[in-house]
């Protein structure tokens, strides 16, 4: 039976989380429709093992993948390798679905002929358990509507956790995602969109995305930590946006793709300005900067806000206060 729904769990010692995002999964009118693919990328805990137990219990429906640890990337590009799905959408081990929500999202999918399906998701605070729901006008729920059709408000709702890709659409396309890299999330969005054409919208929440966790990525100490990944990500999007544009844009797709560059240059040069004052991080901002105007005078111009306009009116001799400024709202 051809399967709608191919799942892409990326899977990292994560025991502590993963029989819970699994169980997320397990519903008895949808088992045949689904394909989960426990991506190991190389765990040193049971995670493979927890995610094997699932495989013997629901063989049509679960399947373990081990391979040598290559990063969040690594992962995607194995699914989407062995996908047979109608349909491709990712879930982080530590993450889940809302099983009631997905049940229904499942038998949408199989009425479904979009290249992109997007839903809304739902922040929860691992500390606090608060909930937060990311989504767009409540009453816009369309189908079969052209990506150029989408309202400007949804731009800035389009990520990871709201995106089902068509698996053809990333077969054909050889979509690969950057390895032994973080923040290649992005690229997940980035490099399959322009070959989108038309877009189905779900108005319910089948993603739950766990915040609040010691050491995520997201966090100040992690951009801190993997600033250098966060560059890599910017040079490979902004090649592609450069490669993509010379080949012809429509002007939505240019604005969706501008903006996404234009939030990762914000977030640089915010990275910047939490990091430690030494020459070394003076220096990189000043080569970061004068790369970004080199390569695209718009993202320079619109990009960084007024402590950086005012940083480059002073040749960066202001970065040590600024610096310090930031890092002690940070404390």
């Amino acid at each position: 039976m051809e399967k709608i729904l191919s799942i892409s769990i990326a899977a990292y010692n994560v025991e502590k989380f993963l029989k819970n995002t699994l169980n997320s999964l397990v519903a008895p009118e949808i088992m045949d429709d689904i394909e989960v693919l426990i991506v190991d990328d190389g765990s040193k805990d049971n995670t493979a093992a927890i995610g094997k137990e699932f495989q013997d219990q629901y063989p049509n429906s679960f399947k373990v993948i081990s391979k040598p640890n290559g990063g969040y990337g690594s992962t995607i590009n194995t699914a989407i390798g062995v996908a047979t799905g109608k349909y491709f959408k990712t879930l982080d081990g530590d993450d889940w679905y809302h099983t009631e929500n997905f049940k229904n999202f499942v038998q949408n999918l199989k009425e479904a002929d979009a290249d992109l399906i997007i839903t809304p998701f739902t922040f929860v605070n691992e500390v606090t358990g608060e909930e937060e729901l990311v989504s767009c006008n409540q009453t816009f729920q369309e189908k079969n509507i052209t990506f150029e059709q989408l309202p400007l408000d949804l731009y800035p709702k389009i990520k990871m956790h709201s995106v089902t890709y068509k698996t053809d659409l990333l077969k054909k396309n050889q979509i690969r995602i950057g390895e032994n890299c973080f923040y290649t999330d992005i690229e997940y969005i980035v490099f399959p969109i322009v070959h989108v054409n038309d877009v189905n919208f779900l108005n319910f929440s089948v993603y739950q995305y766990r915040i609040g966790l010691e050491g995520q990525s997201v966090s100040i100490e992690g951009f801190r930590k993997h600033y250098k990944d966060h560059l890599k990500v910017i040079e490979r999007i902004l090649e592609f946006y450069t490669e993509q544009k010379n080949k012809g844009l429509s002007k939505e797709k240019d604005t969706f793709l501008f903006r996404i560059i234009q939030g990762l240059i914000s977030t640089q040069y915010r990275i910047f300005l939490f990091m430690e004052n030494t020459k070394q991080t003076k220096q990189e901002l000043i080569d970061f900067d004068n790369e970004i105007k080199e390569k695209n005078r718009m993202l320079y111009e619109s990009s960084g806000g007024k402590k950086i306009s005012i940083l480059r009116k002073t040749k960066f001799k202001l970065f040590g206060p600024f610096n310090f400024h930031s890092r002690l709202k940070e404390s």
